[in-house]
C-alpha cells in the first residue's frame, strides 16, 4: 500500500513539472486558479512526454533511463522553485480561491483519484484486447531505453508506427518506480482516468466563467458519467491519453487565438499541446482539428464588432496548425509510407464500400449506453438555459458535437474517410462537452432559484453530493472480470510455472477467433499474453500485427491459416496433430476463460477433446486453466 502511495507520488511529479516548469517560465502571467493551473499543466506535460522521445530519437544518441529521468525532473523542480524566488509576486498573480471551493476541489480530486484506483483492486494485469498490445509497446519501449522497430522477443515485426503518448508515459512512470510494466499500464491509465476529468475544468470555466460550473462538469466526468471510468474495461487508453490533452490543447489554442497580439509565449505551449496530442492519438487530434473550426465559427459569430480581429486568429491557427505539423515531422515521414498509413488512405477511400464498416465498425451506438438518461436531460437543460440566454455555449457544443459526427460519417456530406474516425470513438468522447452543459445547467438553476430562496444552491449542493455517492458505487465496481478479463489469477500462476518449466523456444497454440469483419485474429483468454509474461512464443500476435510490417512478408497470412485450419480440424487425430507439428507447437494452453473473452463463437481449443488423446500430455492444471504438451515425436507414428 505505501509503495503504491510513493509511486503515486511519483507519478504526479511525472504528470506536473514538465508543464508546470514551462508554463512558469512562459506564462506567469496566467489568468487561472490553482486547480486550473496544475490542470493545464498535466495536460502540457503528457504532451511533451511523447515528443521527448521524438525528438531523443531524432538526434540520436540519448538512452532514457531512470538516471536521465530522475535529472531531467529534478532540473524541472529547480527551474519551478527558482521562477518563484525570483518572481515572488508569482503566487500572488494566481488567481484567488476562496477557501471552501478549494477545499470542495481537493475533496473532489482525491476522492476521484482514489475511487479509480480502488477500481482496479485485486488486478495485476489490464483488461481485454487492447491492453495487452499497449503493454507490449510499453515494455519495447522500456528495453529499448526510447522509440523502437523491432517487436522481438515479443512479436516477429519489424516496425513502429502506432501513436504512443500513452505507452511514453507508462515507460516514464516504470523508469521512475520500478513497477512492474503491466502493473503500470493499470497504474498510469487509472491515473489518467481520472486527469481526464481534471483537465475539463479550465476549459469549462473559460467557456462559462463560472468556477462552480468547472467543479461540477469534474464530478460529473469523474463520477456521474459512466465514461470515461469504463475505459478500464477495454484497456482503451490511448484514446484516454488524447482526451486528457485535447482540453488543454483546445485552452491553449484559445487562448493564443484571442490574444490581442501574437504572442510566441502563448503561442509554444499551444504548439506543443497540438504536437504531443497528435503523437498520442491520431483519431484524437482528428477530433480536435474538427472542433477548433467549431469553436472559430460560433465565437467569431457572437462577436461580429471584432470580425477583423477573429480573422487575424484563423491566420494565427493556420501558422499553429503548420508549426505543430514541423514538430512532428520527423514521426510523420516515418509513418507516411508506412503499412499503417496504406491501410489508412484504403480505409478512407473505400471505408464506405466496405460491408463491416459501414454496418458492424461504424454503426451509430444507442448514446444512453454512454450517457444515461438522467445525464441526457441534464445536458438538455443546460442547452435550453445557454439557448434561452442567447449564449454561445450552447452553439458551440452543438457544432462540436454535429462536426464530429459528420467527422465519422463524412459520406453523408458525400466526402471520403468513412472508419477512419468511427462513430463509437465519438460517443465516448462526448463525455467532455456533456459535463461541462451538465455543471452549466446545473449552476444556472441553481442561481437563478436562488433569487426565490436562498437555499437553493444548497439543495443542489446536496443533491450533486447524493448523485455523487450513489454513482461512485457504480464506479467503483466498474471491471467486469467476466467479459473483459484475459488474464487472472489462476492465469498468472500459470506463467510462472511456464517460465520455470518450459524450454526458452517453446511454442503455445492459444485460444483465438476471427475478429473486425475476420480480418484478424484475436485471442481470447489468458493464453494472448504468454510471450510478454514468459518469454516463451505462442500463435497469436497482438492486434496491431495487421498494421505494422512483419518480419516474414507472408506473417499474417500464416497466422490467419493457422487459426482457420485448427478450427476446421480435429486435434485428436494424426492429422490435427501433424498440423501442430508443421507449425512448431511444442504446447497447448488453455486459460482459466476457456476462449470464452470476446468471443461470440464456440472456443477454439477443448480440453476435453486433448485430454482424451494419446497425442496430448496434460502437464499442468489449476482450477480451468491447462497446459498440454504435444508429443509431436508421435505424428509420424500415428500415420
Amino acid at each position: 500500500m505505501l509503495y503504491d502511495i510513493g509511486a503515486i507520488f511519483v507519478a504526479g511529479l511525472l504528470f506536473l513539472v514538465p508543464g508546470l516548469a514551462l508554463l512558469m517560465w512562459l506564462l506567469p502571467d496566467l489568468d487561472q486558479d490553482w486547480f486550473g493551473w496544475l490542470s493545464l499543466a498535466a495536460g502540457l506535460s503528457l504532451a511533451l512526454l511523447p515528443l521527448s522521445l521524438l525528438w531523443t530519437r531524432t538526434l540520436g544518441g540519448f538512452h532514457w533511463g531512470p538516471l536521465a529521468l530522475w535529472l531531467i525532473l529534478g532540473m524541472g523542480t529547480l527551474l519551478i522553485v527558482w521562477r518563484l524566488i525570483s518572481r515572488p509576486k508569482l503566487l500572488h498573480a494566481v488567481k484567488h480561491t476562496p477557501r471552501g471551493f478549494s477545499l470542495l476541489l481537493i475533496v473532489v480530486a482525491l476522492s476521484v483519484v482514489g475511487l479509480r484506483l480502488w477500481t482496479i483492486r485485486g488486478l495485476n494485469i489490464p483488461l481485454w484486447a487492447d491492453s495487452y498490445q499497449h503493454t507490449m509497446m510499453a515494455q519495447l519501449i522500456v528495453d529499448n531505453g526510447g522509440l523502437f522497430d523491432s517487436w522481438l522477443p515479443y512479436a516477429p515485426l519489424k516496425s513502429f508506427t502506432y501513436h504512443y503518448g500513452f505507452h511514453a508515459t507508462v515507460a516514464f512512470f516504470h523508469w521512475l518506480t520500478g513497477m512492474d510494466t503491466p502493473r503500470s499500464v493499470l497504474i498510469v491509465g487509472q491515473l489518467l482516468n481520472a486527469l481526464a476529468a481534471f483537465t475539463i475544468y479550465p476549459l469549462a470555466v473559460r467557456l462559462t466563467g463560472n468556477r462552480w460550473v468547472g467543479l461540477v462538469a469534474v464530478l460529473t466526468a469523474a463520477i456521474l458519467s459512466p465514461m470515461p471510468g469504463f475505459y478500464v474495461n477495454w484497456g482503451r487508453y490511448t484514446q484516454l491519453a488524447g482526451q486528457v490533452i485535447l482540453p488543454v490543447a483546445l485552452w491553449f489554442t484559445w487562448e493564443m487565438a484571442d490574444y490581442p497580439r501574437l504572442d510566441w509565449k502563448r503561442l509554444s505551449p499551444a504548439v506543443l499541446t497540438v504536437a504531443g496530442l497528435a503523437l498520442t492519438h491520431y483519431r484524437v487530434i482528428l477530433l480536435y482539428a474538427a472542433i477548433v473550426p467549431a469553436w472559430w465559427l460560433v465565437y467569431s459569430a457572437f462577436n461580429k464588432d471584432r470580425r477583423s480581429e477573429w480573422l487575424t486568429s484563423l491566420e494565427r491557427l493556420a501558422l499553429l496548425g503548420g508549426l505543430a505539423l514541423l514538430v512532428i515531422c520527423p514521426w510523420l515521414a516515418h509513418v507516411v509510407s508506412s503499412r499503417l498509413a496504406r491501410q489508412q488512405v484504403s480505409i478512407a477511400t473505400r471505408g464506405q464500400e466496405n460491408d463491416f464498416i459501414r454496418n458492424e465498425y461504424n454503426r451509430f451506438h444507442d448514446i444512453r449506453k454512454f450517457m444515461p438518461t438522467p445525464m441526457l436531460a441534464a445536458i438538455g437543460v443546460g442547452f435550453l438555459v445557454s439557448f434561452v440566454r442567447k449564449r454561445a455555449l450552447a452553439f458551440f457544443v452543438g457544432l462540436w458535437a454535429t462536426f464530429l459526427f459528420l467527422l465519422a460519417n463524412p459520406y453523408l456530406l458525400n466526402l471520403p474517410g468513412t472508419g477512419v474516425v468511427n462513430n463509437f470513438a465519438v460517443l465516448i468522447s462526448l463525455y467532455i462537452p456533456g459535463a461541462i452543459m451538465v455543471g452549466y445547467g446545473a449552476v444556472s438553476v441553481a442561481q437563478y432559484g436562488r433569487r426565490y430562496w436562498q437555499g437553493i444552491p444548497w439543495v443542489f449542493g446536496l443533491l450533486v453530493v447524493g448523485a455523487s455517492l450513489w454513482a461512485a458505487q457504480i464506479q467503483v465496481n466498474m471491471v467486469d472480470r467476466t467479459q473483459f478479463m484475459l488474464v487472472t489469477p489462476t492465469d498468472e500462476r500459470a506463467m510462472v510455472w511456464i517460465k520455470a518449466n518450459t524450454s526458452p523456444d517453446a511454442k503455445f497454440l492459444v485460444n483465438a477467433y476471427f475478429g473486425y469483419g475476420g480480418s484478424s485474429v484475436l485471442g481470447t483468454d489468458g493464453g494472448w499474453w504468454i510471450p510478454l509474461l514468459t518469454g516463451r512464443k505462442n500463435t497469436v500476435p497482438p492486434l496491431t500485427y495487421t498494421s505494422e510490417t512483419a518480419i516474414l512478408s507472408d506473417y499474417r497470412q500464416q497466422v490467419y491459416d493457422l487459426v482457420a485450419e485448427v478450427q476446421a480440424s480435429d486435434l485428436s487425430t494424426p492429422e490435427g496433430l501433424a498440423l501442430l507439428k508443421r507449425n512448431g507447437i511444442t504446447h497447448i494452453y488453455i486459460g482459466q476463460q476457456e476462449g470464452r473473452v470476446g468471443n461470440p463463437g464456440a472456443p477454439l481449443l477443448s480440453a476435453e477433446v486433448l485430454a482424451a488423446s494419446p497425442y496430448y500430455e496434460s502437464v499442468y492444471f489449476e482450477d480451468r486453466v491447462r497446459i498440454f504438451k504435444v508429443h509431436a515425436d508421435l505424428a509420424e507414428e500415428g500415420k
